[in-house]
């Protein structure tokens, strides 16, 4: 499967994770804009990322977004990215 620039550069993002590898809070991972989740979006009907709104996670009103690499996610980074799986050990 091939990603765009801008879908490689978030999915390495989320791939490296933030406290946690393969996960974290979008706004941690990455600029909040309407490229943003539209990068998000296509990530995840690609299958390769799933993202969960969690409301009340920062004082701001606005959701959070959780976001982590399904198991197909998990297997293209591995197979595309090995040099992150390689910072992870």
């Amino acid at each position: 499967m091939t990603l765009t620039e801008k879908e490689a550069k978030l999915f390495t993002a989320i791939a490296k994770g933030m406290d946690e590898p393969r996960m974290g809070w979008l706004h941690e991972l990455a600029e909040e804009s309407h490229s943003t989740a539209g990068v998000l979006g296509s990530l995840i009907k690609k299958g390769l990322v799933i993202s969960e709104e969690e409301e009340g996670c920062t004082d701001n009103p606005v959701p959070c977004y959780w976001v982590f690499l399904t198991d197909e996610g998990e297997a293209h980074s591995l197979r595309n990215y090995p040099e992150i799986d390689l910072m992870l050990d």
